[in-house]
């Protein structure tokens, strides 16, 4: 059933929450030009928010302090992929081409195409923004959480993506992801026996957000 009071939503996703998610609406909103022959823009959203659901829950897993940054770091961690997609509609059709045909993440072609991903992208559209550098860092690095530079927490964001592309729960355009690396697994301590917990939670919230926001 669609919320109908801010009080009700506020209860169910949190006050934070509700911030960043009324902040990731009115910046999606801004790239509603964008054909939906490169990236359905709906579907982007439900990743986004997908990624959120998944990082915070992660981190809250392993007891982090201000969980809430990482839902604000997974709704934004693909933005500057959008400014791709907008700006550079002919290149980006050559990578999703190029990740197709080999078979490789999607990041991974736009670095082979544009010489930097969609992170860098994202970077520069985050600190314009004001965004705070400690949820610019978990953007970042989140395909890249084990670079000497990447803060370790980006491994929530990491984590959280590809359990939100293993679900398939809306699409940036990647349709291959890089597997988890052990030492991944083993900082944000989810087990095997962990994963189908963490999938009913966020199953259940994901469906309360879109209910509040209406989207089906």
């Amino acid at each position: 059933q669609p919320i109908l009071s801010i009080p009700r939503a506020i209860a169910i996703v949190g006050s934070n929450e509700l911030t960043s998610l009324a902040l990731a609406v009115s910046t999606m909103t801004v790239f509603e030009h964008v054909s939906p022959e490169y990236v359905d823009m709906k579907s982007f959203w439900k990743h986004s928010v997908a990624c959120g659901v998944f990082s915070r829950l992660l981190a809250y897993g392993k007891r982090v302090r201000s969980e809430e940054r990482f839902f604000l770091a997974g709704l934004l961690h693909d933005i500057g992929r959008v400014i791709l997609y907008s700006k550079s509609p002919a290149e980006m059709t050559y990578a999703l081409e190029l990740s197709l045909f080999e078979r490789i993440p999607l990041w991974q072609a736009e670095k082979r195409v544009f010489g930097f991903d969609h992170a860098a992208v994202g970077h520069v559209l985050l600190e314009e923004w004001n965004i705070p550098e400690s949820i610019r860092r978990l953007c970042d690095y989140h395909h890249a959480p084990l670079d000497e530079r990447a803060p370790e927490e980006a491994a929530f964001v990491h984590g959280g993506d590809f359990l939100a592309n293993g679900m398939r729960f809306g699409t940036s355009g990647s349709l291959y992801s890089s597997p988890l690396d052990p030492a991944i697994l083993d900082y944000i301590s989810l087990a095997p026996g962990d994963v189908e917990s963490v999938m009913v939670q966020a199953e259940r919230q994901l469906q309360e957000i879109m209910n509040i926001f209406l989207v089906a």
